[in-house]
């Protein structure tokens, strides 16, 4: 969180060694998510596609890899298999999904494929099911990894449908959460869009 990356990669791997001795599956998924954030903050989340596609391939009840190799694809300029690789995330599929650990850290990912893929109508689907929970924080597992600000991806959701006013105001709820958490590069990213919700001009 505090954007030292390469500790957090040792850390990660020391974790992993430990983990593999009590319950090597949840430990390798966890693994996995840590490994996935770390790559994608260091531009190289591409080098995990036959990772990502092997944990959905695996785990096809767990809806939180789908969207992770959905956003992977986003990230590597592949907008078409992204959208093909979620035919099956239908709206009828999320509003039933269970709310469980892996709720919110799904539905925030598929915000960033979503915003990503300029698909406004299920942006404003995704932000309908995750605005009950703005001012709270985005935690992967068992404090695995920390997206932080739910707020940012309020934000996201709301300048992709259109409404720039709302998204602003959740953009400036994320900066002043992300700034407490002493999360620089995540500060930094809302930032960000927080100047493209504002559009031209001085403000921004």
């Amino acid at each position: 969180i505090e954007g030292r990356l390469n500790d957090a990669e040792r850390l990660a791997h020391e974790a992993l060694s430990i983990g593999m001795r009590q319950d090597p599956t949840t430990a390798s998924q966890y693994f996995g998510a840590q490994l996935m954030a770390l790559r994608r903050e260091q531009l190289r989340f591409g080098e995990l596609e036959p990772a990502a596609r092997g944990f959905v391939e695996s785990n096809p009840d767990r809806l939180v890899w789908r969207v992770a190799l959905t956003l992977l694809l986003c990230d590597t300029d592949r907008p078409d298999e992204a959208r093909e690789t979620l035919e099956p995330v239908t709206e009828a599929s999320l509003r039933v999904l269970t709310p469980d650990l892996d709720w919110i850290p799904t539905l925030t990912l598929l915000a960033e494929a979503t915003v990503g893929l300029e698909d406004g109508v299920r942006a404003r689907m995704l932000y309908e099911l995750l605005e009950p929970y703005a001012g709270n924080v985005i935690v992967v597992g068992a404090g695995t990894v920390c997206r932080g600000a739910l707020d940012g991806s309020l934000g996201v959701l709301a300048h992709t449908f259109g409404d720039d006013e709302r998204a602003i105001a959740h953009l400036d709820a994320a900066i002043e959460v992300n700034r407490a958490l002493r999360a620089p590069l995540l500060l930094a990213y809302a930032q960000v869009e927080y100047a493209n919700a504002l559009g031209p001009g001085e403000r921004a």
